[in-house]
């Protein structure tokens, strides 16, 4: 089963690609994404043979990297008290990754994927 939790709409980009053309300040409450894994590891349960695969999804999500972790945290012991297989992952534009984020996705067995279309340089906008 996939569960995708959107962390925030808000974005430290403005990539002319990108589908998303306003930017809400929208946060998913932690207490909510660990309810939402709580619920489908539920149904995990109910169906014997199945998976619970998350993606943290924004915006860009690290903005909410605390909430992230805590969500993760949560859901890895969620999952371990229901026997359950838990796979995570994190697509970020890789501005806001730091040394000691990627130890804590490592830690938490959050899989870090960098988002970029390779034709299209990164560029901050508070550095133009």
């Amino acid at each position: 089963m996939d569960l995708t939790l959107i962390l925030t709409e808000e974005c430290n980009l403005r990539c002319t690609y990108c589908y998303q053309k306003t930017f809400r300040r929208n946060e998913l409450p932690v207490d909510v994404g660990v309810a939402a894994v709580r619920a489908a590891l539920g149904h995990v349960q109910a169906h014997p043979g199945t998976s619970l695969a998350v993606t943290y999804f924004g915006g860009e999500p690290l903005l909410r990297a605390e909430a992230m972790f805590q969500i993760q945290h949560a859901a890895l012991e969620l999952a371990r008290g229901a026997g359950a297989l838990l796979t995570a992952k994190v697509p970020t534009n890789g501005l806001l990754l730091t040394e000691p984020i990627v130890e804590r996705a490592g830690e938490g067995r959050l899989y870090v994927n960098r988002r970029q279309r390779a034709d299209v340089p990164v560029r901050c906008p508070a550095q133009e």
